[in-house]
């Protein structure tokens, strides 16, 4: 009797699926043998790096907050967090010299630059809005009322007998209105 070429292939091909099986698992093996071994000269170096002077005796908190610290010192996370969380780097008073230090730190790389500078720009403009919104509210009470509070400009207008009072306080509301308004204008034009 001939043997069948069927009964071969498949002899054949479930022993190619063992041997398939069988590399697998030592190539999963292997590798998990070699990022044992890295993880542990990890492990090393970061007890090397840490300072041997602290006690020995510590709590698992306090070992994660030690290799916590150190990464953030090799990889600068820390600062990036701590100048991204500030909004006032352009809007302070010492503008310059903050703005001037984010751009020359070392520590900080060319993307966390351009975040922090962009977020604290974000605000600026808002704050640019703000403040040119406030003063086009100032300017239309002053066309509205002069200098004079609201309130003493309403009490002349129902007191109709003291015109010699009015145009007095009205001749003094036009020359400062005159004159407000000329420094408005110049603040103006500085803002834009």
């Amino acid at each position: 009797m001939g043997s069948s070429g069927i009964g071969k292939q498949a002899i054949t091909q479930k022993s190619n699926t063992k041997i398939e099986q069988v590399m697998s698992a030592y190539i999963v093996i292997t590798i998990s043998i070699i990022a044992i071994f890295f993880i542990s000269l990890y492990n090393k170096y970061i007890s090397l790096s840490v300072d041997t002077t602290q006690a020995t005796s510590q709590t698992f908190v306090e070992k994660v907050q030690i290799v916590t610290k150190v990464i953030s010192e090799q990889t600068n996370i820390n600062e990036y967090a701590k100048r991204a969380e500030k909004t006032d780097v352009l809007t302070s008073d010492d503008a310059k010299n903050t703005t001037k230090s984010v751009i020359q730190s070392q520590k900080l790389n060319y993307l966390h630059k351009k975040d922090i500078l962009e977020k604290n720009m974000t605000v600026l403009n808002e704050k640019t809005i703000q403040n040119a919104q406030s003063l086009d509210n100032i300017k239309k009470e002053i066309i509205k009322y002069g200098f004079i509070p609201q309130q003493l400009y309403n009490i002349i207008e129902t007191q109709q007998g003291t015109s010699g009072i009015k145009k007095r306080i009205a001749l003094m509301e036009n020359i400062r209105f005159l004159t407000a308004f000329k420094a408005f204008s110049y603040m103006e034009s500085f803002i834009q």
